[in-house]
């Protein structure tokens, strides 16, 4: 598409919207950022007072503070008739970066202690195949309607309040993730409310919904969600299973009388029922969030999965979506030959864990290799990694990886370079760093001691982080100044003003 219909597509499709975007002067721009790192610098003062912000992470709050709003830009939806277009915000390096990263962080404390979040397609298929399911048996499927957009902060923090504050469940899980309720919804409350953003010269705040674009809005709105499953999942019996990722939830439903639309009918009923008593829907007229759903079936698509139900058991394969280009990394980037052999690693290690049943995993591999040789890899450079890879995955031990998984305490150090084609490989530097700077420590809670040398460091493993250079894209459409020096959006979007209200 041309300059022109971009920006013309920006404008239909959302910044339009006068509920949920409005448009700031450049003076109200600037001085609503010095009101928001006002904000930021009281709460960082108030929590550190309090003894519950530590000095290390005030520091990292206030140096990733800026005068800088976020950028705004289209992606194209080419699978919609009618072209459709996605909003993104690009928010790193924006005036509540930093404060929006530590709410990320403590957001994801709370995670592992609550229920039905799928945290990846491994644990599904983990738990999916221990399953036996009488003949009755359906899968069903749900998604989201636009999900950020109707999560609205006035009812959504006083659901998060009132759980970590007085729900059994809500509770453990504050003092085991060892969070401040209150503190929590301070700092929500300046980032969901102060979404400032930039698109080409002009400046707009989003005002409704969760702030898009912010690290904390995927834990946000999974956190949201649950309160409301918590307290209505066991009133369904039906659903013999049921995990959500995000705005995406799978369930099992099996009938329990001879009534199950009407069953069914509730349960989608309830999960569209969030916050309906609320009064901040009552005033605004807004509705709570709202959910598609398939239809019950013996086989559904979640997340990377194709699942479906065979003999009372519980099948998996990959799923691959139709418009999927697989623009693997070509073989002239400049980029760590080490890339290339953790690709395949993780293309066999994938197929062994998603795929239940092994007739599936060599199709899936053979399509894998000839993705590479599409992408200009030659036969001879990459069959042997694919062999590696299998060798290790489905040796003649045919180990359970599964089930022998370790975790190894560690002291890493990060080793950060640009990509050069001539360095060493990734190997060097790491066995050059065992050899002369490792620590030889057995146990890692224990101080090292001195009798190597001065320059011994308190680290006994290095990874090596590879920065690989601009790209065209980033050259030819930066994040910032994408339309140009002289080019001037607010122009544009007057004149489609203008004919909109001819």
């Amino acid at each position: 598409m041309d300059r022109d219909e971009y920006i013309f597509l920006a404008h239909r499709d959302h910044l339009s919207n006068t509920t949920a975007y409005k448009r700031l002067t450049p003076e109200e721009k600037t001085n609503r950022i010095l009101q928001v790192m006002n904000s930021i610098d009281t709460f960082c003062d108030v929590w550190e007072n309090k003894r519950w912000l530590p000095e290390n992470e005030v520091m990292f709050i206030k140096q990733n503070t800026s005068t800088n709003p976020s950028w705004f830009y289209l992606l194209a939806k080419i699978h919609k008739t009618p072209l459709k277009t996605r909003p993104i915000i690009s928010y790193s390096g924006s005036t509540c970066y930093g404060l929006a990263k530590w709410l990320d962080v403590e957001l994801q404390k709370m995670l592992p202690f609550l229920p039905y979040i799928a945290t990846s397609s491994r644990e599904i298929v983990s738990e999916l195949k221990e399953l036996e399911l009488p003949d009755s048996a359906r899968l069903i499927t749900m998604d989201a309607t636009a999900m950020y957009t109707n999560i609205h902060l006035e009812h959504a923090k006083e659901e998060l309040s009132k759980f970590l504050l007085e729900d059994e469940l809500g509770t453990s899980v504050a003092t085991f993730a060892g969070i401040c309720p209150a503190m929590l919804i301070h700092a929500l409350e300046i980032v969901m409310t102060n979404n400032i953003f930039a698109f080409g010269d002009t400046f707009w705040l989003q005002q409704t919904g969760t702030a898009m674009g912010t690290p904390p809005a995927p834990p946000w709105a999974t956190i949201y969600f649950c309160i409301h499953e918590h307290r209505i999942i066991n009133k369904f019996p039906e659903l013999h299973y049921y995990r959500r990722y995000i705005d995406d939830g799978f369930g099992i439903w099996i009938p329990q009388d001879d009534t199950p639309n009407i069953r069914l009918d509730e349960f989608k009923m309830t999960m569209a029922s969030y916050g309906i008593d609320h009064p901040f829907f009552a005033r605004t007229g807004l509705q709570p969030l709202q959910w598609e759903f398939s239809s019950l079936d013996t086989s559904a698509i979640f997340l990377d999965l194709n699942i479906s139900i065979k003999n009372g058991k519980i099948a998996t394969t990959i799923y691959e979506k139709d418009l999927n280009l697989y623009l693997y990394i070509p073989p002239h980037s400049c980029h760590s030959k080490g890339v290339l052999k953790g690709l395949i690693s993780g293309m066999v290690y994938r197929a062994k864990c998603l795929c239940t049943d092994t007739i599936d995993i060599v199709p899936f591999l053979v399509k894998c290799h000839q993705r590479l040789l599409d992408r200009g890899y030659q036969d001879e450079d990459i069959r042997p990694l694919f062999k590696e890879a299998i060798s290790t995955y489905f040796g003649p031990n045919q180990l359970d990886i599964s089930t022998t998984e370790t975790v190894e305490k560690t002291r890493p150090i990060f080793l950060h370079v640009n990509v050069n084609p001539a360095d060493p490989p990734s190997s060097y530097f790491q066995e050059l760093f065992s050899q002369e700077l490792a620590t030889q420590n057995t146990d890692p809670e224990e101080t090292p001691s001195d009798d190597k040398s001065e320059y011994s460091v308190t680290c006994d493993r290095m990874t090596v982080c590879y920065h690989g250079a601009k790209n065209l894209k980033s050259i030819l459409s930066p994040r910032k100044g994408r339309f140009g020096k002289n080019f001037s959006v607010a122009s544009s979007l007057a004149k489609l003003e203008e004919t909109a209200n001819l």
